[in-house]
């Protein structure tokens, strides 16, 4: 038999239907009802990255013009790490470290003297609730709004949750250029 070529997505949200893919659907065993698969690696990134850039070429070929084709970076808005830090007794700082190296870091002040304790917690919750998750919009959502967490910290959560739209919103697309078009002779690809 064959297989669906269908995608593994995990984590996965059903509310989204979205998720990071990592594999898809290649194969299965007689006898067994689950389907096999490799998972995706630096090498399928190589290939992913190949492909676009030929995708890019062969547009540039067909209409004799210079090609730009714009791809969402493969693991965008993955987080590796989140640092909260009590930089005063009303300032906290918030580190994100995206999967691809990426940082951003928000200083939030408050109106009044926040918790050390709630200052640690928040950096123990962000990084068992969100390290490693491709993060998106309604993934951040559950993940603040959690019904198993105080109003207390839902409310500091929801402070600190721009530093996390910041990482959503720096993530920068991967631009691959073909061909050359009338007047653009001398004209290279930046870096």
């Amino acid at each position: 038999g064959g297989s669906s070529g269908g995608p593994w997505l995990a984590p996965f949200t059903v509310s989204s239907g979205s998720g990071t893919l990592h594999g898809l659907n290649s194969y299965g065993y007689n006898g067994i009802k689950s389907m096999f698969g490799p998972k995706f690696n630096t090498d399928t990134a190589a290939v992913y990255q190949a492909a676009l850039q030929a995708t890019t070429e062969a547009l540039a070929d067909m209409t004799h013009l210079l090609a730009l084709v714009s791809a969402p970076p493969l693991e965008a808005t993955a987080i590796r790490r989140v640092e909260v830090i009590l930089l005063q007794p009303y300032v906290v700082l918030v580190v994100v470290i995206s999967a691809t190296g990426g940082v951003t870091k928000r200083v939030f002040a408050f109106d009044q003297a926040i918790d050390p304790g709630l200052v640690e917690w928040a950096g123990e919750y962000l990084n068992e609730s969100v390290s490693g998750l491709q993060v998106g919009a309604r993934l951040l959502r559950s993940r603040f709004e959690a019904p198993e967490l105080s109003q207390r910290e839902r409310e500091f959560l929801a402070q600190l949750r721009p530093a996390f739209t910041d990482v959503l919103e720096s993530s920068e697309p991967a631009l691959y250029v073909g061909g050359t078009g009338p007047g653009c002779s001398g004209i290279a690809p930046g870096p």
